[in-house]
């Protein structure tokens, strides 16, 4: 990433295990399916309740069994220095649901 702004992308993720990290924090934010994640040791997955937030730097692992998608932001380490004391995985509730719908049919549009 070498942009100084966040980035917003829709990505869909297959069976085959893929691991990495980068130097900014990303957030993992689900639209359908299920992602199992490793962050950084941290397993879980992302699917309509669960969120990911990925700290820069931090390695982390993904695969995916089924049809997906997902709206995921990559955000600057300037922008977001806290972002790494938030927890790796969190609740999704009504309000941020609603609200990744929008930034859903908003990527779909443009």
């Amino acid at each position: 990433m070498t942009h100084s702004q966040p980035a917003l992308e829709l990505r869909s993720y297959d069976k085959q295990i893929q691991t990495h990290h980068h130097e900014h924090h990303q957030l993992v934010l689900p639209i359908k399916g299920e992602l199992s994640m490793d962050i950084a040791g941290h397993q879980g997955e992302v699917y309509a309740q669960q969120a990911a937030i990925i700290a820069s730097g931090k390695s982390h692992g993904f695969n995916a069994s089924r049809g997906n998608r997902f709206v995921v932001v990559d955000i600057p380490e300037s922008m977001a220095p806290e972002l790494e004391r938030l927890p790796t995985f969190i609740p999704v509730d009504n309000a941020l649901s609603q609200y990744v719908n929008f930034l859903h049919q908003q990527l779909q549009q443009g």
